[in-house]
């Protein structure tokens, strides 16, 4: 008895599949990961990419700050001018416009300039990983293919080199120029008035804390989207293979609701990463509302203050 219990046992151990499930990646990139890629870019992209993003912010606080000077200037028409402060009125708007001109080009070259070095190390890190990859996938051998799907390798080529190719690099450039929009601003407000401080350390606390609990959920959330995409490209690719058979034994309503139930699984991703990207942006523009309202709380009090 015991041994037909344990023949039976056996005889329901489930076989092991010779497709390997797809690995997916848990917790935060490791700074070895964003190593590789930057390598990859180059460091004259790199150093590039930092200078001439300093400049545009430079350039374009040198703009704001040229045109509140303009302003400050008396404007008012005196009726007992002469013939020669005329001349030097038209010439001093002259001299301004011309300086406006000049900051707002450079700041536009900069800019260019910018997007172009990253552009540029964007596309040599991608052409990097796309070589590599090909090569590795060229001289894999043949047990490789024969556990890995043709649509898993279809989507690392297809969708994974596209992130790679322009989503990365439009994320980085997104981050930057909020970094450099923000910092600038805020030294600048600072500097006139040190009160803001104040509300700006814990608007800074609260902006970090929703933050990384964004993050954390929306890079699970990638990495599930990667996951999901791969079964569709799979099956898509395994139903064109067999298409012949597929007709001949009636089985396309079957293929076609098992294609339908892998894109409804890929979407049950999808939309919670376009819902976590909602709820990051009401955050944020909360978090922009309370600075706005500390900052001109500050001015205000250091108007008081010195009055």
């Amino acid at each position: 008895g015991d041994k037909e219990g344990a023949g039976e046992k056996e005889a329901i151990k489930p076989q092991a599949s010779l497709i390997t499930e797809e690995e997916r990646k848990s917790g935060e990139v490791s700074g070895s990961t964003w190593k590789v890629y930057f390598e990859s870019v180059g460091t004259p992209y790199l150093v590039s990419i930092f200078l001439t993003g300093i400049l545009s912010q430079l350039a374009r606080m040198a703009v704001g700050w040229w045109v509140s000077r303009w302003a400050s200037e008396d404007k008012a028409d005196d009726p007992d001018v002469t013939e020669e402060g005329q001349t030097m009125r038209a010439d001093t708007i002259r001299f301004y416009l011309w300086m406006y001109l000049v900051l707002t080009i450079a700041e536009a070259f900069s800019t260019f300039l910018r997007d172009l070095a990253l552009n540029l190390g964007a596309l040599r890190a991608s052409t990097k990983f796309h070589n590599r990859m090909l090569q590795a996938t060229i001289r894999s051998p043949v047990s490789f293919f024969d556990a890995t799907p043709l649509g898993r390798i279809l989507n690392r080529f297809s969708k994974d080199q596209e992130s790679a190719d322009s989503e990365l690099p439009r994320s980085i450039n997104e981050l930057y120029s909020c970094m450099l929009a923000v910092i600038g601003p805020l030294v600048l407000t600072v500097s006139v008035s040190p009160f803001t401080l104040i509300g700006i350390l814990p608007v800074s606390v609260v902006y970090f804390r929703i933050f990384g609990y964004f993050r954390r959920t929306y890079r699970e959330l990638k990495r599930l989207d990667a996951t999901t995409r791969s079964p569709i490209y799979a099956h898509f690719t395994e139903s064109l293979g067999g298409v012949a058979s597929i007709r001949a034994l009636s089985l396309l309503d079957q293929f076609q609701r098992d294609s339908k139930g892998k894109i409804d699984d890929q979407t049950r991703v999808y939309w919670p990463m376009m819902t976590c990207n909602r709820w990051l942006s009401f955050r944020l523009e909360f978090c922009g509302s309370l600075f706005i309202i500390t900052a001109a709380a500050g001015a205000v009090g250091a108007r008081l203050l010195d009055a």
